[in-house]
């Protein structure tokens, strides 16, 4: 690095901290969709509208299958979620904060 310039350092740092971000989120969505997996297989696969050949024993679906019925079904699937699920106080906690926010923009 000491052979590069202090503006391309600043870069190079910048690009590093943008990967680590990317990796970081990566990580953090992946184990959002393992715990929904975990926590609500019955849901996800009765939402699910793909088709398998077969199925995993364990019940549980992956996360690319997680992922497919959250795209297709997000709301209705988070809407009946248990209330202890970290995950739905979160976004109660986010949809009011977002209420709140368009309410005192709108007066």
């Amino acid at each position: 690095m000491k052979d590069y310039s202090e503006p391309f350092q600043f870069k190079i740092r910048e690009k590093i901290e943008v990967f680590e971000r990317f990796v970081n989120l990566n990580a953090l969505v992946l184990g959002i969709l393992q715990v929904l997996s975990l926590e609500m297989p019955q849901v996800i696969w009765k939402s699910f509208s793909g088709w398998f050949r077969t199925v995993c024993r364990s019940g549980y679906p992956s996360e690319q299958v997680v992922r497919l019925t959250l795209l297709q079904a997000g709301p209705s699937i988070l809407a009946e979620s248990p209330p202890s699920l970290l995950l739905t106080k979160f976004l109660h906690a986010k949809e009011s904060f977002m209420h709140m926010a368009i309410h005192r923009r709108t007066g």
